[in-house]
């Protein structure tokens, strides 16, 4: 199979149902079942969200959730 490089000059809006930590990979983090649920047009790449959010996001739904 041949892969080709490609410019993202969009973002998408990625689901997880669930984010559980997993120490298999280097951020400690394993987004399982991911799903883009939309392009967002509004938001380039560089104002993704960085691995930093996605632990605050993950520590308020575990805080939520006990």
């Amino acid at each position: 199979m041949k892969s080709f490089p490609a410019t993202l000059n969009r973002s998408a809006l990625v689901t997880v149902p669930v984010t559980p930590r997993s120490p298999k990979y280097p951020c400690g983090m394993a987004l399982r079942f991911a799903r883009i649920t939309r392009v967002r047009a509004d938001k380039s790449p560089g104002e993704a969200d960085t691995l930093g959010r996605v632990r605050e996001i993950y520590a308020k739904q575990v805080k939520k959730h006990r």
